[in-house]
């Protein structure tokens, strides 16, 4: 009984609901209109990217960039960042629909690193998508033990009720 009162006090939040419903709505889209989206990225932006050439230290940049944004994004872990959860619900929901695409489904090629054979070059999704699935949680897990914490510093916080006829007298200021 208590999880369901969980959820639904969750489901009457109205930020964190209307979060989830934005980005289902996202996946909703882009599945409805996932031919389109497709045709558009197959036919206009892949050959764009194809056209580029990218030597090897411009790979190299672009992992060590790779690398920091990786560093970043841990060191913001470990700290327990506090991430905007509208940043964090978009990179759930794009980075979702990325990470189907890249491991799931093969309509697209993605171009991978010449040093490193199994990490294209937007594999930085999976890391935002990650790391913000995890900075979600904790952000989650922290504001739900600050409400427990001030429910117990409620709860301890000393009542201070007059002294009645036949209840024991601490102080002594009674003879009787």
């Amino acid at each position: 009984m208590r999880k369901l009162s969980d959820i639904l006090k969750f489901i009457n939040s109205s930020k964190d609901f209307r979060l989830i419903t934005y980005s289902l709505t996202v996946i909703v889209i882009w599945s409805l209109f996932e031919k389109y989206f497709v045709e558009y990225i197959v036919t206009i932006l892949i050959p764009i990217f194809a056209k580029l050439n990218f030597s090897r230290l411009f790979e190299i940049i672009i992992f060590i960039f790779f690398v920091a944004i990786l560093f970043i994004r841990l060191v913001q872990i470990l700290t327990k960042f506090c991430e905007s959860k509208f940043i964090s619900y978009s990179i759930l929901s794009f980075g979702g629909i990325y990470l189907y695409y890249r491991f799931f489904d093969h309509i697209f090629s993605f171009y991978y690193f010449t040093f490193l054979k199994n990490v294209a070059y937007l594999d930085i999704f999976v890391v935002f998508f990650i790391s913000s699935f995890i900075l979600l949680i904790i952000n989650y897990y922290l504001t739900f033990t600050s409400t427990q914490d001030a429910k117990i510093k409620e709860d301890e916080k000393l009542h201070d009720n007059p002294w009645e006829v036949g209840n024991k007298d601490l102080l002594n200021r009674y003879e009787g």
